[in-house]
């Protein structure tokens, strides 16, 4: 199975802006979070329709 990609670069760029990006970084941080798993949810769900 492989990763989505820019799930992860998503949820890898929410963590490193909530870490070094104060209270702004906090804001994009979220939103690249929750970007990066609904990514990565919407890939999951459509390999398990696929494969059903």
């Amino acid at each position: 199975m492989a990763p989505n990609i820019i799930g992860l670069g998503l949820i890898v760029a929410g963590i490193i802006f909530m870490i070094v990006g104060g209270v702004v970084g906090w804001i994009i941080g979220v939103i690249c979070l929750i970007g990066g798993v609904g990514a990565m949810w919407m890939t999951w769900r459509r390999k398990r329709r696929a494969a059903a």
